[in-house]
């Protein structure tokens, strides 16, 4: 330290800040089932969507080819019907993909001749339906899994933040 000091005086001066730094936004996520939508028990107009800065609608699943089903999952129609409530509040909504047992779907979807476009198709589909981002649920995951998931989740992001920095994985 004294040496330090010594060559070069000025790095050991205290610098006051010039400005307050901004708070932190505080990021709070709850899960918005599919099926709980469909069968009416929870209707987004229900939803306080102010309690929250981020809501995870869930979810649409990878098929094998690295298309998207959406069959199992949430229609064009119940995207619009969570997304437009939880905006007009400043919530920001992430579509997830995955949930339990889908490992095997996306070990296929993750394959270099496949994951190319199934990253395409899940920036699609965000972007047709106005979703903030991603969440990704591969279960279960395992240790085999490692090389193709951090290819796929890098890829990903890249691919994301060309189309659009803000959007959320």
């Amino acid at each position: 330290f004294a040496l330090g000091a010594a060559v070069s005086p000025a790095h050991s001066a205290v610098k006051k800040p010039t400005a307050t730094p901004a708070p932190r936004q505080l990021w709070v996520t709850a899960y918005y089932a599919s099926w709980v939508q469909e069968a009416g028990v929870l209707t987004p107009q229900k939803i306080d969507y102010s309690a929250m800065s981020h809501l995870v609608h869930f979810h649409v699943v990878p098929k094998e080819d690295g298309t998207i089903d959406t069959v199992e999952g949430i229609s064009p129609e119940e995207s619009e019907a969570v997304l437009k409530p939880a905006h007009a509040a400043g919530c920001k909504v992430l579509l997830c993909v995955g949930g339990g047992d889908t490992a095997g779907r996306f070990r296929a979807a993750m394959a270099d001749p496949v994951r190319p476009a199934f990253i395409h198709n899940l920036i699609a589909v965000i972007g047709e339906r106005g979703y903030d981002g991603l969440d990704i649920e591969m279960e279960p995951i395992e240790d085999g899994d490692t090389a193709a998931y951090e290819t796929f989740i890098r890829e990903l992001r890249a691919r994301m933040t060309a189309r659009n920095p803000n959007l959320s994985l």
